[in-house]
């Protein structure tokens, strides 16, 4: 969804945030349901929407160029001068399945890209993904945002805020029962283990002093 696509970043954590939805309090963000979604029985109020968030912090690394290439020869080629910490978020809700107890079910519609210190790094921020100076992206890579605006209804960032986020927005999100979904393994108050529906584990634990 970003340009420049081909940046080397190491991920320092990954955090999954799974919180009450309140229409009252977070109108700026709509909920969008998958269509397969729509016509379900759980939409009727009795099932409880939550907010199902996925957030990465990163680190964009130094000595690289908008491509990715690290040594760059050519002096004229803008380098990355030093890491740059930033934090990927996924915007996502979840709903109980109704045929698998310990089940939920998972659809995305969204996330932002965005610096986390800005006093220190959003200068060099601005410059990394200047518009005017992004690579192109490659053909397979055109073909699969091709695919997002056809079949999930993707926006892409076209613009950056002052505060350097650029965020995506999935119009049509792809989901319903038994097509994407995670299956609640062990919960307690300290930790959850989770298993996704092409059969990877997941284990978070909570983070000290949260809610």
């Amino acid at each position: 969804m970003f340009r420049p696509t081909g940046l080397l970043c190491s991920m320092q954590g990954a955090f999954n945030i799974i919180s009450p939805w309140d229409p009252e309090k977070e109108k700026a963000r709509p909920v969008i349901y998958p269509a397969s979604l729509i016509k379900a029985s759980t939409l009727s109020g009795r099932a409880p929407l939550r907010k199902y968030d996925l957030v990465f912090t990163l680190t964009i690394e130094p000595g690289q160029t908008r491509s990715g290439q690290v040594g760059a020869q050519s002096s004229d080629e803008y380098v990355v001068r030093r890491p740059i910490k930033c934090l990927l978020t996924n915007h996502g809700y979840c709903l109980p399945d109704p045929e698998v107890s310990n089940r939920l079910t998972v659809w995305f519609t969204g996330g932002a890209l965005e610096v986390e210190n800005e006093e220190a790094d959003l200068r060099e921020w601005k410059e990394l993904f200047d518009k005017e100076l992004l690579p192109s992206r490659s053909t397979i890579q055109s073909a699969r945002i091709l695919a997002a605006r056809v079949f999930a209804g993707a926006d892409l960032p076209e613009s950056m805020s002052e505060d350097g986020t650029m965020a995506y927005s999935l119009n049509r999100p792809i989901g319903g029962h038994g097509k994407a979904f995670i299956d609640v393994i062990y919960a307690d108050r300290t930790m959850r283990v989770l298993r996704g529906h092409h059969g990877s584990f997941f284990v978070f634990t909570k983070v000290p002093n949260s809610t």
